[in-house]
């Protein structure tokens, strides 16, 4: 059950190109290796760790409590696919990944995970419900993409742990929102 509702979600995830989430793409975004992605899928290993299962989840963006419910039904009728909110994620529609408001920046060009990917817009979600002008969304997009992309650090930002990248992005949301709320914008 639990190795068929990682894969189904996985499966509906899409990159920002439009192709589904590989297993390898889902092991950098979650900090496992691929092969341990491979045994949740088909051998029914499940994570212990409360931090991988909350970053699966995140990846994946569907509820936790949905990755492990033994219902004995269907995974696809406890879980619809339908806009839900998912703490650090964006809420989605269907798998469809959203279409970043940041013009000139590709964040997979940049070569962001796709969990960085998905917190960036869920900031960039709460920046635009909270008022924020487009100018000032594309401009915090920017910001967080080099963020995630941190030429400070060494090696190739896809292969960084996923902790030290996602803090990165959140000290440059501390950033943009102290001066926002100069502003007077929330987020």
């Amino acid at each position: 059950m639990f190795g068929d509702r990682v894969r189904e979600a996985r499966q509906r995830v899409r990159t920002p190109a439009g192709a589904r989430l590989t297993q390898g793409d889902l092991a950098i975004a979650v900090g496992v290796e691929r092969n341990t992605v491979s045994r949740w899928e088909n051998s029914g290993v499940r994570p212990k760790d409360p931090h991988v299962v909350r970053r699966l989840a995140v990846a994946l963006r569907v509820p936790m409590e949905w990755l492990f419910a033994d219902d004995g039904g269907d995974a696809s009728d406890a879980w619809t696919g339908s806009e839900r909110e998912v703490p650090g994620s964006a809420a989605v529609r269907e798998g469809i990944a959203p279409r970043p408001p940041y013009a000139g920046l590709d964040p997979l060009g940049q070569r962001v995970s796709p969990l960085a990917y998905a917190v960036i817009h869920d900031y960039l979600a709460r920046l635009e419900q909270g008022g924020a002008t487009s100018e000032q969304t594309a401009e915090a997009g920017r910001l967080l993409v080099q963020s995630a992309c941190n030429r400070l650090r060494r090696g190739d930002p896809r292969t960084r742990p996923i902790d030290v990248v996602l803090a990165d992005i959140e000290a440059t949301w501390g950033y943009v929102m102290a001066i926002l709320s100069e502003e007077g914008k929330e987020g």
